[in-house]
């Protein structure tokens, strides 16, 4: 037998094995869009006051362009009435790198055609120093937007009347009783009140290079404080109602202490003089009178 014959040759149910490995390999490459046998990638983890129905493989994106995905959304009881919130956990490929200690977080909601909400991922400053794989990002940098049912929820039968009553009223301020006008009549007759609002507003904008933009981030940062105390913030508010509630019903009596204020001070003035001038002879007097009095 010659040594052409003596080789195994190549048979089609060979191909055609290969094509249908091959075509099972795209399929799943589609649908994972990962590589098999391959160790996870980065992994982080963000804790939201509210998950807001975020699944799992929802996708986490930076400036629009998807970088990692959901893995597992665990939900938590914060305290005893409650009040819920979620550990998020991700895993991001390389493309989402590096990751720095002061990275927000938001959730979302993705475009009307896409349905379902995703992971808005800001990677922080250049200047802050990288988190490592596994790290949590606390709930004072994260963040959820407000969705469309909350809105509505807000805009019960009362609220929309008060707004109705608002336009109404403004309607007739611009329109019946000469608002309009007067605002023109305003414009062109406070020039140089518009010019220094344009000097205020050069001011605003410090006097070395980055001062207003140190200005939004610490405006950022006190906002974030604001929102991880919102019950000490309610009761600053309810308590703030009382003392203007109790200022309203005298309102009388603070109109007339305020009149006489002035007069007050006026006459309080000299005789604070005349005490901060005898001070010194007091002093020396207790002085010499404390031996006596020991």
């Amino acid at each position: 037998m010659s040594r052409r014959h003596q080789k195994k040759r190549w048979q089609p149910w060979m191909t055609g094995l290969i094509a249908v490995a091959l075509t099972v390999f795209a399929f799943y490459l589609g649908f994972a869009k990962s590589l098999p046998f391959t160790g996870h990638g980065y992994q982080i983890s963000a804790v939201f006051s509210n998950a807001q129905e975020i699944r799992v493989k929802s996708p986490v994106r930076i400036a629009g362009v998807n970088v990692g995905k959901v893995t597992e959304v665990d939900h938590l009881v914060t305290d005893g009435k409650g009040q819920q919130a979620a550990v998020v956990k991700m895993e991001l490929s390389d493309d989402a790198l590096p990751i720095k200690q002061d990275a927000t977080m938001e959730i979302r909601p993705r475009l009307f055609l896409e349905g379902n909400l995703f992971v808005d991922l800001h990677p922080g400053s250049p200047s802050a120093p990288e988190i490592n794989s596994g790290s949590t990002v606390p709930i004072a940098q994260t963040s959820t937007s407000v969705q469309l049912d909350q809105v509505l929820t807000t805009l019960q039968a009362p609220v929309r009347s008060d707004l109705q009553t608002f336009l109404v009223e403004f309607g007739n301020a611009l329109d019946k009783y000469g608002g309009g006008a007067g605002l023109q009549t305003n414009f062109r007759s406070s020039p140089a009140a518009y010019r220094y609002t344009a000097e205020v507003n050069e001011a605003v904008l410090g006097t070395q290079p980055g001062d207003l933009t140190g200005l939004v981030v610490n405006l950022d940062s006190f906002i974030r404080a604001l929102n991880g105390h919102q019950t000490q913030l309610q009761d600053l508010v309810t308590n703030l109602g009382t003392v203007l509630n109790a200022f309203g019903k005298e309102g009388n009596a603070l109109e007339t202490a305020i009149f006489t204020l002035p007069q007050v001070l006026s006459e309080g003035q000299p005789a604070l003089v005349n005490l901060n001038a005898a001070l010194p002879q007091l002093r020396a007097f207790a002085r010499e009178a404390l031996p006596g009095a020991r």
